[in-house]
């Protein structure tokens, strides 16, 4: 894909995207029109506005010098400042948490035949990852991968068709929002509607978790406060509340699997790809040595569903003597 920024002569600015030719225009069709919703139901979400053609169509055919035919549409353009890389600055938080579950109810309503397309970086595809384990060539890297992955398996997959799920986002990280230039808390932008698709609402908040822990000292606190600002909005299920650990771990997993894989297929490209790896292995690492029913617990406290979870581990306690009693005769 290519993107540019245009100025007018009045001042005006706004960003011309074409993108690569493999790309299905109907995919194309369904964030644009996914924006137009968006605008319907909360006018007050900073997202890009989609402009037509003389022809009254968001999306035209352009084709470039070898033949190759791209789709290209134009948005307007967002003013704002990336977020700072600061891991002691906390004020973004909240904020993520509640733009985020903004951002779910906007979509609430909104379908596409296109939706439901295969993605790498839907988390529901997480299994899938196995195939590009041989491109980690460290031992212990790999290792660590397949435990997560495991988890993933025993605890997530089977759930997969009794949560929430709908059309979302998908990429609500910091590379993809915009805050004010003098409040770091203030988002001011939602960008790159590039990864939408029909997924479960927590894989949603847990691709948003997993990049914001990176170089903090505290990842749970860090996890526990954007859930904190989406459950005041959009309250999260007991069930969904039992897996986002996994779900936070196979998220980061991913982008190192991912990032492993690509840097081979795109190695002039290879600085920016594996650019964080070592931090996010060294994140993966931490949340392993983490006690998950610890972890776990503090998210249940914090949505206020601590009773519910006192009553349920007691249970998990009950039946683990169980198992191991009937083990024994």
């Amino acid at each position: 894909d290519q993107n540019f920024r245009i100025s007018t002569e009045a001042g005006d600015q706004f960003v011309i995207k074409i993108a690569n030719s493999a790309e299905d225009p109907a995919i194309i069709d369904m964030q644009l029109k996914a924006l137009a919703h968006i605008a319907l139901v909360d006018p007050g979400l900073p997202v890009p506005e989609v402009l037509f053609s003389h022809n009254g169509s968001p999306i035209e055919r352009i084709q470039a010098e070898n033949g190759a035919n791209h789709s290209m549409r134009i948005l307007t353009y967002l003013s704002g400042a990336p977020p700072k890389n600061d891991p002691t600055d906390h004020a973004l938080l909240r904020p993520m948490g509640a733009c985020l579950a903004r951002l779910v109810l906007a979509l609430r309503g909104f379908f596409h035949p296109i939706a439901n397309y295969e993605l790498l970086w839907d988390l529901k595809h997480t299994p899938k990852l196995r195939q590009y384990l041989p491109y980690i060539t460290d031992a212990d890297h790999h290792e660590l991968v397949s435990y997560f992955l495991d988890r993933f398996d025993r605890n997530v997959l089977p759930l997969i068709p009794k949560l929430r799920a709908q059309v979302l986002h998908n990429d609500f990280v910091p590379d993809n929002i915009l805050v004010a230039e003098n409040d770091p808390g203030c988002i001011v932008g939602l960008v790159d509607f590039g990864d939408m698709t029909h997924t479960l609402l927590i894989n949603d908040l847990a691709t948003t978790i997993a990049p914001m822990l990176l170089e903090h000292t505290d990842p749970v606190g860090v996890a526990a406060e954007i859930l904190a600002g989406y459950h005041e909005l959009v309250p999260i299920e007991e069930a969904e509340l039992r897996i986002l650990y996994d779900l936070i771990a196979a998220r980061l997993a991913m982008l190192n699997v991912s990032a492993s894989w690509r840097a081979t297929i795109h190695p002039y490209n290879r600085d920016y790809i594996t650019g964080g790896m070592n931090e996010t292995w060294s994140l993966l690492e931490a949340g392993r040595a983490q006690n998950p029913k610890d972890v776990t617990k503090k998210f249940f406290r914090v949505c206020g569903l601590w009773e519910m979870d006192e009553v349920n581990s007691m249970q998990e306690d009950a039946n683990e003597t169980l198992q191991s009693h009937l083990s024994r005769r």
